[in-house]
């Protein structure tokens, strides 16, 4: 029967729900109800299974615009059921399409790491699933899950498995890419480098250790290397004689492709001191092919130069943090480094918080001065912090630490009062604490704060806070779900520690 406005007012209520099918467009039904209720309703057979949707009341929707609206329904299950039919496994994709147009085109070391988490992660838990089935919820789920043992690794499988929906929508096999909308797990920021004294400590412990041993005196001249170039570890590990110019080491493969090195006195002196035994320039002495690794003798370097925190990959932003505090622009480092991009320059090229403050009090000071006379002064400036405020009610805030701490803070005050020289430290945190996302700022002050944590306290530091300072850094320590003392502590410390 084809339904017209007046037939549907027409239909006769009876004891149980029931349907009428409408002749002009077969997917489209009214359903009636017991107590008068009358809808319009998508019913059609899609496949093996029958698909519903309920459209509206007779009373919300004209007869023209519930068919239109059931025809694009139907038109749309039906493109879905196409998909899935055509739409292949994970494992099938990954394994011909993918691997063809994507994997083989990436360098061995891309390709192994790949590989490991193809193996181990994504084919085991998502392999079996048609791509068009992998939708948000499966996907996170399985992320949510690997993330809880291996934040990093979940994100590192998360890019690959990107890279093959990137490729999947290309080619039709879905129309969604579920892993667009899953938040990765925020990366530990390394702001670590080797201080002056502990660049000098280093190098007494590599001296001693290349004397100790045969084998040691080899990976010592790869340490060194790494410091005196900058370069990645596995580009010194694979350096081979061939690649070795009389001021350069030109590398024809390296992370960005190919590049060339600038090589110092040191590097070029260190390099003459190595025995040409084969092709490699630095061999281990049983096989003669290069180092897979130098974890096991850097944390022995480390243990006796007593800097634990410190990864063999620091010594690159060594290198880096090094060359910006001598004043050296950063597309100058990036050249040095390699680096394409000046954005992964500057997360290398970091300098303490400390020396951002005292920076940031220096232009400060210069502007005021220009302001007041008009005229700008090239004489060095000398910070002296203001110490009028107003007077009004005022907040202690109580920070506690250890006698240890407090020696090593008290240097860094730089002749004014440590009360004030850390509430300003403090005022700049909160700046600093804002250029970071909510999830990562929660997550590095939670972890430092676990980290800094003592059984005993031996000294109290009291600031004197104005009911707006208060309310300032409050809100941060609100944000990163820590009372404002124990941020404070965080903060201060941080400073320490170089963080």
């Amino acid at each position: 029967m084809r339904l017209t406005r007046q037939r549907i007012h027409q239909l006769p209520l009876k004891a149980t729900i029931y349907l009428v099918r409408d002749g002009g467009a077969s997917s489209l039904v009214v359903q009636v109800f017991p107590q008068g209720r009358k809808v319009y309703q998508v019913r059609v057979r899609i496949g093996d299974k029958i698909k519903t949707r309920t459209l509206g009341t007779v009373d919300q929707l004209t007869l023209t615009v519930a068919r239109q609206q059931a025809q694009q329904q139907v038109t749309e299950w039906q493109q879905v059921n196409g998909d899935i039919h055509r739409s292949p496994t994970l494992a099938v994709f990954m394994a011909g399409e993918w691997k063809t147009h994507v994997y083989d085109h990436w360098k061995p070391s891309t390709q192994y790491t790949a590989t490991h988490y193809m193996k181990n992660q994504l084919l085991p838990a998502l392999g079996g699933y048609a791509l068009v089935n992998l939708t948000y919820p499966v996907v996170n789920a399985w992320f949510e899950t690997y993330s809880q043992t291996a934040k990093g690794g979940a994100n590192r499988a998360l890019d690959v498995l990107k890279t093959a929906f990137t490729l999947a929508l290309r080619l039709g096999y879905c129309r969604h890419d579920p892993c667009r909308l899953i938040v990765r797990n925020p990366k530990k920021r390394f702001n670590r480098f080797l201080s002056d004294n502990e660049l000098k400590t280093v190098g007494e412990v590599l001296h001693t250790l290349a004397e100790s041993r045969p084998n040691y005196y080899q990976q010592a001249n790869i340490v060194r290397m790494l410091l005196l170039t900058g370069c990645r570890v596995s580009e010194i590990l694979t350096l081979q004689w061939s690649m070795i110019k009389p001021n350069t080491i030109d590398l024809p493969d390296s992370k960005t492709g190919a590049r060339s090195v600038y090589l110092s006195e040191d590097a070029k002196s260190l390099l003459r001191c190595q025995p040409t035994v084969n092709e490699w320039v630095f061999p281990t002495l049983k096989t003669g092919k290069p180092y897979h690794n130098i974890t096991g003798f850097w944390h022995k370097v480390r243990a006796l130069a007593n800097v634990p925190d410190m990864r063999v990959h620091d010594l690159r932003h060594t290198f880096a943090s090094h060359a910006a505090l001598q004043g050296n622009s950063v597309p100058m480092i990036a050249k040095m480094l390699g680096h394409a991009q000046l954005t992964m320059t500057l997360r290398y090229a970091h300098v303490h918080e400390h020396d951002i403050m005292m920076a940031a009090e220096r232009i400060g000071t210069v502007y005021e001065s220009i302001l007041r006379t008009g005229k700008s002064s090239n004489k060095a400036v000398m910070i002296v912090p203001t110490q009028k405020r107003v007077s009004r009610i005022l907040k202690p805030l109580k920070i506690r630490f250890t006698e240890t701490e407090i020696t090593a803070l008290t240097p860094l005050s730089q002749g004014v009062s440590l009360e004030y020289w850390l509430l300003e430290h403090l005022k700049l945190a909160v700046i600093l604490d804002k250029a970071l996302d909510s999830r990562e700022r929660l997550y590095r002050v939670r972890a430092r704060h676990e980290r800094y944590k003592q059984k005993h306290y031996g000294h109290d530091v009291v600031l004197m806070l104005t009911p707006e300072e208060y309310t300032y850094l409050n809100g941060a320590a609100t944000h990163s779900q820590l009372w404002l003392s124990a941020w404070s502590r965080v903060k201060a410390l941080d400073i320490v520690y170089g963080k």
